[in-house]
């Protein structure tokens, strides 16, 4: 019988990927245990994260109730034994009691733990026709980000950048590599997450409206009258308003002038 020999360095790749997102390490009396837990929607990946995790140490699963904005939902909980594996990848992975990132953890990440981290703080954005990847990583600071773009960059040959979103950033891949990078990671990705990478697919609520231009549909969230900059220009010029916007500057500027 051919039994796989256990690949240390392997291993932590997976891990990486699931610590980067939303595992946590904790350390007991001697050595450190990892943790994760998902909604009980997402079973299926749940129990693709267990199986790896199960390569190294046994595991206790429990249910619990974890309560989201005044809601409750009922959540899968992983916790696994103590390894002095998870104790070095908690020692790179937190400073001072917060998560943080290193030159060995991003060295050591894998394509799969890549999947599995993009499974876990990943979105296709808020665009109707969903042509972004974006990793949810607002728990890091902006170096730290500016970090992990250059050795993603190294690595796979990915270019993301930090993108600003609200107090804080988020890890935005080009639009032209999201092909490649869905295809990279799609062996790991479980079915039940693959809406993650159909990049080109629109959302559910994207809605059909007719460009008041060139009379054709365009999806959107809400109506824009146009289907793209050029046939608002188009428009405008149609209807003699080519100089709306040139005009408009000069009224304020000559509503200025009279006020001073």
């Amino acid at each position: 019988m051919n039994i796989k020999k256990f690949n240390r360095t392997e291993f932590k790749g997976k891990i990486i990927g699931m610590v980067l997102g939303d595992g946590y390490l904790t350390k007991n009396r001697k050595n450190s245990h990892l943790a994760f837990k998902h909604s009980i929607k997402q079973k299926e990946y749940f129990g693709r994260k267990v199986k790896v995790v199960e390569e190294l140490t046994s595991v206790n699963i429990r249910k619990e109730i974890s309560k989201i904005n005044g809601k409750e939902y009922e959540v899968l909980v992983c916790e696994t034994k103590s390894h002095p594996i998870y104790t070095e990848l908690k020692d790179r992975f937190y400073y001072q009691g917060r998560k943080t990132i290193d030159e060995f953890l991003m060295k050591t990440l894998s394509v799969e733990g890549l999947a599995y981290w993009y499974q876990d703080d990943g979105t296709r954005g808020t665009d109707v026709l969903n042509q972004q990847a974006i990793i949810c990583t607002d728990c890091f600071n902006k170096v730290e980000q500016d970090f992990m773009s250059y050795w993603l960059a190294k690595r796979f040959n990915l270019h993301f950048e930090p993108l600003k979103y609200k107090n804080s950033f988020r890890l935005r891949l080009r639009v032209k590599e999201v092909d490649k990078f869905a295809e990279m990671i799609k062996p790991y990705i479980v079915e039940s997450m693959k809406y993650k990478i159909d990049f080109h697919k629109p959302r559910d609520y994207a809605k059909k409206f007719i460009c008041h231009n060139c009379e054709k549909e365009y999806l959107g969230r809400k109506e824009h009258k146009f289907c793209s900059i050029k046939c608002s220009q188009q428009y405008l010029w149609k209807k003699g308003r080519s100089n709306l916007f040139k005009n408009e500057k000069l009224r304020r500027y000559s509503l200025n002038s009279m006020a001073t």
